[in-house]
């Protein structure tokens, strides 16, 4: 059950959390200025512009997330992506679970484990390529230490191993991302230090919970880990020897519990991601006041859904020790009598391991459990229990507000969808999961156009429409119908292609084809970029006040046009000559 509520929290938590930013700015300083008297708003992107923008510096980053990308319908590749590395994350911690240290196996190397982490990492690569690196990094962590623990007295054997499985790992990949790798261009490879940082309780805001769960832990983990080992020293030279050969002499690794390490790891990598745009950035397009934006955002998403496994897991593991812990105290001071009954004053770590996974202990966590056993209650004065329990209320305590910060973010989601949806429970509400609505609500001239084109355009023919920038209204008839066009948003081709010399040709022939009157250069750019329909509507007529009308209308047929103004023509390989009377194609009813 305790598994079962912890994967749903850490789903919740990667899904509609936010970040703190939410809880200070969303919650408590609205109401501080309520009660001044003053009005507040915060609207739910500034979440997402934090850190150079309150307040404005020349340093403008993005640091989004999944909830922020669901209330947008975002559906770019690092959101898409997220169900792919949820999945290989979970592969690699069920592998790393499985591993017996006793039992010998041969050919490790070649688990299939590791050639679905391979393959999923590799077609990362055409998925959205940042999540490559990011998660062989964390894969590869996860496996490092699970064998570093288990070949600890045959380093040479430990290195063959990795050596081997990240060489399978990278093979596999590297196959399963060629036929897209074949054929593309990567837009950069280049790495620079950064020259500005983000200011500390900026960053403390953001990734402040999250932080201090991660300190917490490690802490936690070295208490356990010491307190076991004064255990072991203070006990019988037989239950020494005993002691030692269930833990390996307590090494550090091997003193951890499988969960233990796999989720430190995992917490350590997304702590990693956080770090990482502070000191270095992937060169790109983005230049000037943006010039590291992208690379936070790519990496800092990772960092969140890193961050959203990992906390629920070290909050209710607390959560569940602490409770076990007072109750093993409260015990061992009133039965003084039976040693054995009252061993320890906490949870031993591999039983706490073995209530979270949900799995019976294996070694080193029955090791833990064991090595608790060596010092009887009888020998601890109640005097000493007291301070324990002290500690473990207010580790309880601890986890308990941090689980209610956590879920408290989850607020985000309901603030940011009514902020860009309104009141999705009125059913007076058109609500769709239709994208082409928009069209229809804020494009009436184009609806019929579009519909048209939806319904009576077969395969994928190449269409022309004003091209436009970055999150203006133009493509929206590509965007609505699917259809290729000569060139789409411009910073974001830029940022796509890589260069921007043949994005501008395309532009600049786009504009020759609407405005120049020499029919022979139109029809020569027609051909050259195949175009099959022609597309004239207020947005055409916006970009192009001289819109060449006579000249188009005299390379194509018109296919549809809705009387006031918008219309398509069909042009392409049979193109009419310029004497050749046009054609027209009454609308049809709708």
């Amino acid at each position: 059950m305790i598994s079962a509520l912890t994967g749903l929290f850490a789903g919740v938590a990667v899904a509609f959390c936010g970040n703190f930013h939410y809880v200070i700015y969303g919650i408590i300083l609205p109401i501080v200025h309520k009660i001044q008297g003053t009005y507040y708003s915060f609207w739910f992107p500034d979440s997402t512009r934090y850190i150079g923008y309150d307040p404005d510096l020349p340093d403008k980053t993005i640091h989004e997330f999944p909830a922020y990308s669901s209330i947008l319908g975002d559906l770019h590749a690092h959101y898409v992506n997220i169900m792919f590395v949820v999945t290989v994350t979970a592969v690699v911690c069920g592998w790393a679970l499985k591993q017996d240290p006793k039992k010998k196996e041969r050919l490790a190397f070649l688990r299939p484990e590791f050639i679905v982490i391979g393959f999923m990492t590799g077609a990362f690569r055409w998925t959205n390529f940042w999540d490559f690196p990011i998660y062989y990094v964390v894969c590869g962590s996860v496996i490092f230490f699970v064998l570093l623990r288990r070949y600890r007295r045959n380093l040479g054997r430990f290195v063959l191993t990795m050596l081997a499985i990240a060489a399978v790992m990278f093979g596999v990949g590297y196959v399963a991302a060629m036929p897209f790798t074949m054929t593309f261009d990567q837009i950069s490879s280049e790495i620079g230090l950064t020259h500005s940082h983000s200011l500390l309780y900026q960053l403390a805001v953001l990734w402040g919970l999250p932080a201090l769960c991660l300190a917490g832990y490690v802490v936690r983990l070295l208490m356990e880990r010491a307190r076991a080992k004064n255990m072991t020293a203070g006990s019988d030279p037989l239950s020494q020897n005993a002691a030692k050969n269930m833990t390996g002499g307590l090494t550090p690794l091997s003193h951890f519990a499988t969960p233990d390490l796999i989720m430190l790891m995992i917490g350590l990598c997304a702590a990693g991601l956080v770090f990482l745009p502070e000191v270095i950035y992937v060169k790109d397009i983005y230049g000037g006041d943006h010039y590291r934006a992208n690379t936070m955002f790519k990496l800092s998403y990772q960092a969140f859904i890193l961050f959203g496994m990992f906390m629920p897991y070290v909050l209710v593991r607390g959560l569940a020790l602490g409770a076990r812990s007072l109750k093993a105290a409260k015990a061992a001071a009133g039965a003084a009598a039976q040693p054995v009954e009252a061993a320890a004053d906490v949870l031993p770590a591999g039983r706490a391991a073995t209530l979270l996974s949900g799995k019976p202990a294996t070694q080193p966590q029955a090791a833990a459990d064991a090595s608790d056993q060596l010092a009887p209650a009888a020998e601890q004065p109640p005097a000493q229990l007291a301070p324990s329990r002290r500690a473990e209320i207010l580790r309880i305590t601890a986890c308990a507000i941090g689980a209610a910060v956590l879920l408290l973010t989850a607020g985000y989601t309901i603030k940011g969808t009514h902020d860009w949806f309104g009141n999705i429970f009125d059913p007076d509400l058109r609500i769709h999961t239709d994208a082409s609505v928009f069209v229809s609500e804020y494009f009436p001239s184009d609806f019929e156009a579009i519909n048209y084109m939806n319904s009576s355009i077969e395969g994928q023919p190449t269409i022309l429409e004003a091209p436009g920038d970055s999150y203006t209204d133009y493509e929206r008839v590509s965007v609505a119908t699917g259809l290729p066009t000569v060139a789409g948003w411009r910073v974001h081709e830029w940022l796509w292609r890589g260069q921007i010399v043949e994005l501008d040709e395309r532009i600049g022939d786009c504009d020759l084809i609407y405005t120049s009157q020499d029919v022979e250069l139109v029809r020569a750019l027609i051909e050259k970029y195949g175009i099959s329909y022609i597309y004239v509507g207020n947005l055409e007529r916006e970009r192009y006040p001289e819109l060449n009308e006579d000249v188009l209308a005299g390379l194509g047929k018109n296919v549809f046009s809705d009387g006031e103004g918008t219309y398509i023509l069909k042009v392409g390989e049979d193109l009419p000559s310029a004497e050749a009377p046009v054609q027209t194609e009454s609308a049809p009813q709708s």
